[in-house]
């Protein structure tokens, strides 16, 4: 973990037990895919000028956000072809009932805001990142060096170890993929492969039965990797992904230098159990429904509701709950895809709600307009950026026309007033905006997206800063993720805690939390007691983060949240001064 020195980063994807995450960013390392090349998806060289469009790792199983459309493409090749001719375009990705999409991304990652990824996609990064650092075969201590993070997202597996080997993988200079699987931290429990393929590695110029190239160094990886089983479809020129084991035929000095530079994990389960049982805000032992996990369904479908709200909805209204159908969400964007609250609002169990949806993109509330429109529910647009010393005074006009309650003018009811869910999702104070609000209203149910990175027990958040909230208002793009934004979980938990919230569940980039009143029915219903322990439920989780698992992981299992702290401190600091905002505000304590 950094100390007092520029930022150390991986440029690495984590993979969880059961499929691949990858990352992207404009300045990080590039999405890798797991989807099988296919000959006819686009050349590994460009004909038209050959060396420069290698295909650098294919694109098929995710989503890129930030590309422009080309409208003049209208096949895969044809989309390949004008990004390789374009000197500035590092992605291109296409389906039929799409069109092409290209340029440089903001983020890659296998979430799918509107059914893109599915059969047919098909895409490819043929450039690096203009300022990403080249991985070099033989690790170094380089490897992992990079001095910019910036927008770069990591879905981590808190406990490596707790779902089977802790899983690595990363681009090497020539297209090849590396891998690497830790079931520990000893050298014996560290394990290396390879791709088969790469550039210029590939069945068509290694696998040819009449003229075979030497392209390993051993018969029995070209026996293995250009083995024709039913993994390959010779139909459609389709052959499988394979990586070869290379961890066995190295040194044990040159294995040691590259588990060396790997980041790993040590655990003293002693001294981890102590700093929880004092730092800890919640007292009772998590329930199932407490921890993130990989948000996949028993057919592994992709989950859209990675919070559960609408099951938590459900179980307290079955459960006879006094509930207000209202909502505010701070953050829509449009409403759609990934917004906590559209999986609810879309279903039978939203019908009747009325709510506000308050975003800074007035083009995105025009959409979410047009999306709510197909449900039963009434939705209110403001277009506001919220201020963090003055979010209740700017909704209060929206509020009073939302709570008004048998007929009664809403300044005859008592604060804070009876609301159903509240979602806060605008990444920058999102916990100094929900202490705010609820001084005015008590929802049932509070979905605060918080930064997974800085663990329990710090107490982080982003304080206002008067001489740079206009520029930050004008200046905010969704897609350029902002690891010095928000709040920790910790923070969360004690600054909320004091309006009667409990810890429900993590999920992904948010945590869920319920008030006191509805606590009993809660418990009764799913067998749990709150409050539920978060150093426990966050250990079992995956949850995205904007900072290594490396750097999050020494700083959650470390013994001493004192010896922490200064790391962190100084993470956060050079962040800021990265971002543009030098010397800009935060509290961190624990």
């Amino acid at each position: 973990a950094l100390k007092h020195e520029p930022l150390r980063i991986d440029m690495s994807s984590l993979l969880s037990a059961s499929f691949v995450v990858s990352f992207a960013a404009s300045c990080a390392a590039f999405a890798i895919s797991s989807a099988p090349f296919a000959k006819n998806e686009s050349a590994f060289v460009s004909d038209t000028r050959p060396g420069l469009c290698r295909v650098k790792g294919w694109l098929g199983r995710v989503q890129c956000v930030g590309l422009e459309a080309d409208k003049l493409a209208h096949s895969s090749a044809a989309c390949s072809h004008r990004c390789c001719m374009d000197g500035t375009c590092e992605v291109w990705q296409f389906r039929t009932d799409f069109g092409c999409f290209r340029g440089q991304p903001a983020e890659c990652s296998r979430s799918s805001y509107n059914g893109f990824v599915g059969p047919g996609l098909q895409g490819a990064r043929i450039r690096d990142p203009a300022c990403a650092a080249r991985v070099q075969f033989t690790p170094t201590e380089e490897v992992w060096e990079h001095d910019h993070i910036l927008g770069a997202n990591f879905l981590c597996s808190i406990d490596p170890y707790l779902r089977g080997p802790d899983v690595m993988q990363f681009n090497g200079p020539d297209g090849e993929v590396y891998t690497t699987r830790r079931s520990g931290p000893g050298l014996h429990e560290f394990e290396i492969f390879s791709s088969c393929w790469s550039n210029d590695q590939h069945p068509q110029r290694c696998c040819q039965p009449d003229d075979p190239v030497n392209c390993w160094s051993y018969p029995e990886h070209r026996e293995y990797c250009c083995r024709v089983d039913s993994e390959w479809d010779l139909a459609t020129d389709t052959f499988p992904d394979r990586h070869i084991v290379i961890s066995k035929r190295l040194s044990q000095d040159k294995l040691r230098k590259w588990e060396g530079v790997i980041p790993k994990t040590r655990i003293d389960e002693h001294e981890f159990e102590a700093k929880r049982l004092q730092w800890r805000v919640g007292t009772h032992p998590p329930s199932e429904l407490c921890s993130a996990t990989a948000h996949r369904d028993a057919q592994g479908r992709e989950e859209e509701d990675h919070s559960r709200l609408r099951f938590f909805w459900r179980e307290l209204r079955n459960a006879g709950a006094e509930l207000s159908h209202t909502f505010v969400n701070l953050g829509s964007g449009h409403c759609q895809g990934r917004d906590p609250l559209y999986g609810l609002l879309r279903s039978d169990d939203g019908h009747g709600f009325r709510g506000l949806a308050v975003d800074v993109n007035e083009e995105a509330l025009a959409k979410c307009t047009e999306a709510m429109a197909n449900f039963s529910v009434e939705v209110t647009t403001v277009h506001v950026a919220l201020s963090p010393i003055a979010a209740s005074s700017q909704l209060e006009a929206p509020l009073a026309g939302l709570l008004q309650v048998a007929g009664s003018p809403v300044d005859r009811v008592e604060a804070p007033r009876p609301l159903g869910v509240l979602v806060v999702d605008i990444d920058s104070y999102d916990c100094l905006i929900a202490e705010d609000l609820l001084r005015l209203v008590r929802p049932t149910l509070l979905l605060l997206e918080v930064a997974f990175h800085i663990p329990p027990p710090f107490r982080f958040s982003k304080l206002p800063d008067a001489a740079r909230l206009g520029k930050w208002q004008t200046e905010y793009d969704v897609r350029r993720l902002d690891p010095t934004a928000g709040c920790s979980l910790s923070y969360a938990l004690h600054h909320l805690g004091k309006f009667g919230y409990h810890l429900l569940r993590l999920a992904g980039t948010d945590a869920l939390l319920a008030h006191v009143s509805v606590a009993p029915l809660l418990e009764s219903r799913l067998g749990i007691t709150l409050p539920q322990d978060e150093f426990l439920c966050y250990r079992r989780s995956i949850l995205w983060m904007n900072l290594p698992s490396s750097y999050t992981r020494e700083w959650f299992f470390g013994s001493r949240p004192a010896l922490a702290v200064g790391n962190i401190w100084s993470n956060l600091t050079r962040l800021n001064s990265l971002m543009g905002h030098e010397s800009a505000p935060f509290v961190l304590d624990f």
